[in-house]
Parts: structure tokens; C-alpha cells; sequence
């Protein structure tokens, strides 16, 4: 089987500097790509995108590139790479995705909904504040396919410390966090009692 690949020019990103970024290669594999969104992050006019690739265990890769000029041919700027920002299963209903919200967040989307009785879905929502790519929400449910009873619900806001776990609102002092500083691990608040 040949394996295809992704070739983009790419802008080499320094947070420091104002340069214009040189072009480096990366080498995407295609047949690894799960999602990609395009938008104007930064509201510069120019089209900007993230890209969710498989990796080689049960996860994948986001890669968030911001356009550097009006020209698709020219480089873009990697601005995040976070290895394993997503859990990936193996069939359909286990595959992740990234989606854009109503305001324009990104949001990355893990999810079972295929294997055992036991299913969920996460979503973890980014959106660009002062230069940064910051998560800025997270959103948990579950569910038993054979008890109704049994199910969890977590929908967190960093940005106004709001939650709302099992139907019940609630307040908390969680903060933004840097996109790149992410960890896979739930907020504590969201963690079932």
C-alpha cells in the first residue's frame, strides 16, 4: 500500500520575534489526517487551520497553523503542535474531530460511542486570546447504554467560572490554560463522585 504525504511550507514561529518566519517543510501524512478546520483565528483576513493527525498509539496530533500572506502558496506559521491531544479508538464512533463553535473556538472532540456500554464524549475548547491559543472550556458526558440512570455531565467555563456538573451549577477558580501546556487529564471538578 503507497503511503501518500502532506507536503506544507511552513513558517518556523519564535514568539519573541517580528521577523517573517522562514519556510521549513513538514511532512503531514495524508493518510493519517482525521480533521482539519479552517478560519480566521487572529482576524488578520487570512485563512488559518488546524489539523488533527493520527498518531501511532490510541491518539492524535493537533497542529495549528496561522496564515502568513494572502498567497495559499506561501508559508504558514506553526504556531501549536501537541502531541496526543486527542484519545483515538479503532472504528467509527471512536474517531476524533475538530469542529468550530458559534464564536469561532476551536474544539477538539474525543469520543466513544461504538464500543461497550459504557460511552462519552469530550470536547475541549481553544480560542485565541493576546497571541495564545488557551483552552478555554471543557465539556464531559457519559453514559451506561444499559442503566438511564447511570450518566455524568461536566461542562466547565474557564473564562467566567462557571460549571455546571450533573445538571447543578456550580462556581470554581480553574483558569485558562496555554493550549501547549494542556494535560490529558480531566479538571478534578469534572471527576464523577
Amino acid at each position: 500500500m503507497k503511503k501518500h504525504l502532506i507536503i506544507l511550507t511552513l513558517g518556523a514561529c519564535h514568539p519573541l520575534s517580528h521577523a517573517t518566519p522562514a519556510p521549513v517543510n513538514t511532512h503531514l501524512p495524508i493518510d493519517r489526517v482525521l480533521s482539519v478546520v479552517t478560519t480566521d483565528w487572529n482576524e488578520d483576513g487570512l485563512q488559518d487551520r488546524a489539523i488533527l493527525i493520527a498518531s501511532d498509539d490510541s491518539s492524535a496530533d493537533l497542529y495549528v497553523f496561522e496564515a502568513t500572506d494572502t498567497d495559499q502558496q506561501s508559508p504558514k506559521a506553526l504556531k501549536v503542535y501537541k502531541q496526543g491531544m486527542a484519545w483515538m479508538g479503532g472504528m467509527w464512533g471512536t474517531q476524533p474531530e475538530l469542529k468550530l463553535s458559534g464564536r469561532n473556538s476551536l474544539q477538539i472532540v474525543s469520543q466513544n460511542d461504538a464500543i461497550g456500554r459504557d460511552r462519552w464524549t469530550e470536547t475541549i475548547t481553544v480560542t485565541r486570546r493576546d497571541g495564545d491559543y488557551r483552552v478555554v472550556g471543557y465539556t464531559y458526558n457519559s453514559r451506561d447504554t444499559l442503566d438511564p440512570d447511570a450518566f455524568h455531565s461536566c461542562d466547565i467555563n474557564l473564562l467566567n467560572g462557571k460549571a455546571v456538573i450533573d445538571g447543578k451549577a456550580q462556581k470554581h477558580t480553574l483558569k485558562t490554560v496555554r493550549l501547549a501546556d494542556w494535560s490529558s487529564t480531566p479538571p478534578e471538578l469534572c471527576q464523577p463522585n
